[in-house]
């Protein structure tokens, strides 16, 4: 179990997409370890990797679609690959 300060650097990790073995390796416990938490949904680790993740990808996500909305091809692509997945996923 990681302590608070370990936490918050853990969240902070996830946030730009850091996998879990270099997230071990920076914050100094084991890979097995933190895997088997962050693979736990019961657990703060989970909660603090899937969300500092789940937090970038939603800032990604709106600057995609603002440049989708102004015009970008490429965004709106990449818009419209997002909504065919999230009714996929429904």
């Amino acid at each position: 179990m990681l302590s608070p300060d370990e936490l918050l650097v853990l969240e902070k990790l996830g946030s730009v997409f850091f996998s879990v073995k270099k997230c071990a390796l920076i914050i100094g416990v084991k890979e097995s370890s933190l895997r088997e938490l962050v693979d736990n949904e019961n657990t703060q680790e989970y909660l603090h990797y899937t969300r500092g993740s789940l937090q970038s990808e939603f800032k990604l996500r709106e600057q995609i679609v603002e440049l989708a909305l102004r015009g970008s091809t490429n965004a709106q692509a990449d818009a419209l690959a997002m909504i065919r997945k999230m009714k996929s996923d429904e």
